[in-house]
């Protein structure tokens, strides 16, 4: 799949119709999403007939381009019961993969059932005064179902997880992640913040 390609496909997908920010729901972009599936599938081997777990899986972008990506299947979670169908729709738009979307809170036992998954992929909330710290249990939580994790922090916490998963983690790319204007309270069109894309073993690498 060229990244070309996988992005027009992408620009299928639906977002929000209304977006809860007490779950920071914001859409992840196409491109964004392509690049971070083309590390994973092609410079890593990590979804070509692998078991993909997405975590706070919105309203599929990030599973949908796994399946174009060659995954064998994707399992998308989300707490909000209300991206259902619109998650399904847009993977069926995108996608004849096998999938299936799962409502649940990774901090709730129904997590503790689900099936071992070759990868996870997450693009976590980045915790707000509230919630802090949300990112980093999303992330710990991807590590119990999966061999292998990727995921997307704010760059000025790579030091904070390079300690943490010493020995377990690559930086594998500095993103821009534009942020539209989601809500009535902001008042720029658009931010961009600096994210990491990294890769967590469950286990310590050789």
């Amino acid at each position: 799949m060229k990244l070309k390609e996988a992005k027009w496909r992408l620009d299928e997908i639906e977002g929000f119709s209304h977006p809860k920010i007490k779950y920071e729901q914001y859409m992840t972009p196409s491109e964004l999403a392509c690049a971070v599936v083309h590390v994973m599938a092609v410079e890593n081997d990590d979804v070509q007939d692998k078991t993909v777990l997405d975590l706070g899986c919105g309203t599929g972008m990030l599973s949908a381009a796994v399946l174009l990506y060659g995954a064998a299947s994707v399992t998308g979670l989300d707490v909000d019961a209300s991206l259902k169908s619109l998650y399904e729709n847009n993977l069926q738009k995108v996608s004849e993969g096998q999938h299936r979307f799962i409502c649940a809170d990774v901090q709730d036992a129904q997590f503790n059932e689900l099936p071992q998954f070759d990868t996870a992929i997450i693009n976590p909330p980045f915790g707000t005064k509230n919630n802090s710290g949300i990112d980093v249990t999303f992330l710990e939580k991807a590590l119990e179902k999966a061999s292998v994790v990727y995921s997307m922090h704010k760059t000025s916490t790579r030091e904070y997880f390079k300690t943490k998963y010493s020995g377990r983690i690559r930086i594998l790319s500095e993103m821009q992640f534009e942020l539209k204007k989601t809500y009535k309270f902001q008042k720029k069109e658009s931010v961009h913040v600096k994210v990491d894309l990294i890769r967590v073993t469950k286990e310590q690498d050789k």
